[in-house]
């Protein structure tokens, strides 16, 4: 019995010591190797880094099999598909040993870890210089206690791009919100010019501008509303304008805005009727005897000439000066 047990315990040592289990190595990322420096293989398309080991043998290779200071294209490990982050040099890493190859898990501490709280999801950018400049959190509550999650960011410039073309910028390098649909409608917060902008794609917008205290509906360039908080003015441009309807349902009859054309119906009329009133008050003078004919023929000649002076016409204005 004993020698088939020692039998084995050498077939074990053997097996051990022609196939040693394989070991995790811990090292930092080669600066500049996600970009394919200095060895063209390793790079951001591959999913590679090169890795400078931590061990005092790893210096340089020699005949007794040390492996060298850097151990060639090491595939980045990651969490899960789709997510991934691109070294720039420095990062700490463990070299994990698989049946294909090495792998370069990158290994967190007190110094790089962004210090998520339980049940929640933090990723910090790091730009060229190594430092960390933003991160974005997706945490448990949008606010404390309301049990909803929430997304969160720290960046200077956030944007979401769907498939179809639909946007969302917040920019605060210019101060800006921008929302846009795929087709080109479009709401633009700017805080440096004071405004919030409403557009469709055809065109039409409406602006509030707290700079110049005005709102303004517009639909094209000859159509459109101002409200004039500095000024006190509401101003409504265009051809028709409708006041208590739309101007399909007004006409010259019914309760229409006074445009021009219904200025001048109704000087007309007045010149009309004052002219006729004239000459019948001139017939009467004459039938009665108080007016020879000489003088009725001369006052019509004069009513010709000039007499009679028509009423003053004034143009039709798109301007309504209301007044308490």
């Amino acid at each position: 019995m004993s020698t088939h047990v020692g039998d084995l315990m050498a077939l074990i040592q053997s097996v051990a010591r022609d196939h040693p289990v394989p070991i995790a190595r811990e090292g930092v990322v080669a600066s500049g190797s996600w970009q394919g420096v200095p060895n063209p293989g390793a790079d951001s398309e591959a999913g590679t880094v090169q890795v400078i080991f931590g061990d005092t043998a790893a210096i340089s290779p020699d005949e007794e099999g040390d492996q060298p200071i850097v151990h060639q294209n090491i595939p980045v490990a990651t969490t899960h598909l789709g997510d991934q982050y691109g070294p720039v040099g420095g990062e700490r890493v463990v070299i994990i040993p698989t049946n294909s190859g090495y792998l370069a898990l990158l290994r967190h501490g007190d110094d790089d870890t962004p210090g998520a709280p339980s049940g929640e999801r933090w990723i910090s950018h790091r730009n060229a210089e190594g430092q960390y400049d933003s991160t974005i959190k997706l945490t448990n509550d949008a606010a404390p206690g309301d049990g909803l999650g929430a997304v969160r960011t720290t960046a200077t410039i956030a944007s979401m791009n769907t498939h179809a073309g639909h946007v969302i910028s917040i920019d605060d390098t210019t101060k800006k919100i921008t929302v846009q649909s795929a087709t080109g409608h479009t709401v633009v917060i700017d805080d440096v010019a004071k405004t919030m902008t409403i557009q469709t794609a055809g065109g039409m917008f409406t602006k509030l501008d707290d700079t110049l205290q005005r709102i303004t509906h517009q639909a094209s360039s000859t159509v459109y509303t101002i409200y004039d908080a500095a000024g006190n003015v509401l101003e409504h441009v265009g051809g028709q304008v409708g006041i208590g309807d739309l101007v399909s349902n007004l006409n010259a009859t019914a309760n229409a805005a006074i445009a021009k054309m219904h200025l001048d119906t109704f000087a007309g009329n007045v010149d009309s009727s004052q002219l006729a009133n004239f000459i019948q008050y001139t017939n009467l003078l004459k039938n009665v005897g108080t007016m020879s004919a000489g003088q009725y023929a001369s006052a019509i000649a004069q009513l010709v000439v000039g007499f009679f002076n028509p009423m003053t016409k004034v143009n039709g204005s798109g301007t309504v000066l209301i007044k308490g």
